[in-house]
């Protein structure tokens, strides 16, 4: 009786469990770095309402700039830390700060048109990746006379190459909606099934730990199965071509933004074994090539604007 008694005593005053709530990996980090430093973790004695309230202000006086206010809850073996982050004022600057445009990529330029800084390129050159496209270098004379951000639009034609394979049999798995749920203890390694046990290969399975505690021998498991089925698709020549150049039109539309689209493609390559297709495929794209580079001041240089 006495043993029992001193066991739930120094059970009932044990941290089993300390849950920060933060989706804030960086804050997460400052806090439980903060409550290891005051002894506040897991398997550790309890604190007392003084000692917790001591800890609560010294973690917010020490991290002043990150927190805003936290909490300290205690319920049953377990600490709850709730947190505000302390928010900063964000001080939105005018960035006049002198840049040319250069080209993002190589490509064929299609569209320019600038509002500010001097145009260097023209319709139909073709440019290299880097390339000063609109200088915010401003030429008078033959001297630099100011510097400005430079404002515009350049349009281009791009090219991509994209390689894509479709097999001529797929298998497609299909969720049958039924859930098993198998609870097992895990003793020393060893499984001990308590309900649920199935065993197929047509299962997506999820394990979940839910009871683990120092002063038991054993581990309690939740294993949640998704019984499936599949079924196995043959497809032809011709349909296997038209989906290899479904997903290579796919793969180039991902990159594109709303005002950008495919101009033309070209077959370059069509590989057919027995169980699949290759397909290369040529691109041309109108894309957006317009990309700033800071500039530093420069007293003796010269543009030649065309």
């Amino acid at each position: 009786l006495f043993i029992g008694l001193f066991m739930l005593y120094l059970l009932s005053n044990t941290i089993f469990n300390i849950k920060i709530n933060t989706n804030d990996k960086n804050i997460y980090n400052i806090v439980k770095e903060s409550l290891d430093k005051y002894d506040l973790k897991k398997y550790r004695k309890k604190k007392s309402f003084d000692k917790i309230k001591s800890i609560k202000e010294n973690i917010l006086k020490e991290n002043e700039n990150v927190l805003e206010w936290l909490e300290i809850r205690e319920k049953g073996c377990d600490y709850y830390v709730d947190i505000t982050p302390r928010v900063k004022k964000e001080i939105i600057i005018n960035d006049n700060t002198p840049s040319d445009i250069v080209a993002s990529k190589d490509g064929k330029i299609l569209y320019i048109t600038s509002s500010s800084g001097t145009v260097l390129k023209e319709k139909n050159d073709y440019v290299k990746k880097g390339e000063v496209l609109i200088s915010g270098n401003i030429i008078k004379g033959e001297k630099i006379a100011y510097q400005v951000k430079s404002e515009g639009r350049v349009y281009a034609e791009v090219w991509y190459t994209v390689k894509v394979t479709v097999p001529f049999k797929y298998v497609e798995y299909i969720s049958t909606g039924e859930i098993i749920n198998h609870y097992y203890l895990d003793i020393f390694g060893k499984k001990f099934t308590l309900i649920g046990k199935y065993e197929s290969n047509n299962t997506l399975n999820n394990t979940k730990l839910i009871l683990d505690k120092p002063y038991l021998p054993f581990r309690l498991y939740k294993e949640e199965k998704k019984k499936y089925k599949y079924k196995e698709f043959n497809v032809s020549e011709s349909d296997a071509y038209k989906e290899a150049l479904k997903r290579s039109d796919i793969k180039i539309k991902n990159m594109l933004k709303d005002d950008e689209y495919i101009i033309s493609k070209n077959i370059l390559k069509k590989e057919i074994f027995s169980s699949k297709i290759i397909l290369e495929v040529f691109y041309k794209a109108y894309e957006n090539i317009a990309s700033y580079s800071k500039i530093e001041k420069k007293e003796e240089e010269v543009w030649k604007v065309k």
